[in-house]
């Protein structure tokens, strides 16, 4: 059983590696943009204080003279990638599939992907 599950989840994450990064990445902000009606105001309130932390990164690195394409490039990798993570999480819980066990079992999958 758990390993149809794992099945699963290599073929999700098989299928969302084929895609173009910037395409998933929209997809993936239309699907999450869902979670913000569930999401509770202690969050929101939250999210403006990291909202405030990342103005604080980029202008201390902006004062620092790094170029806005070196910033910005910067930013959409990891955006990108936390996205992919998030998804495949995501993914992983939907298939009743502990976190603890998918990341042993599938760390082979995320060797070399950046």
């Amino acid at each position: 059983m758990i390993g149809m599950k794992l099945k699963e989840l290599e073929e999700y994450i098989k299928k969302i590696d084929k895609v173009k990064p910037i395409r998933f990445l929209e997809t993936y902000m239309k699907q999450i943009g869902d979670d913000f009606n569930e999401i509770p105001n202690e969050q929101l309130k939250i999210a403006e204080y990291f909202n405030k932390d990342l103005n604080e990164l980029i202008e201390r690195y902006a004062k620092k003279r790094i170029h806005k394409s070196i910033i910005i490039n910067q930013m959409y990798n990891f955006i990108i990638n936390f996205s992919r993570i998030s998804a495949i999480e995501s993914k992983a819980v939907s298939l009743g599939v502990d976190n603890k066990l998918y990341k042993t079992e599938m760390s082979f999958l995320f060797k070399g992907k950046k």
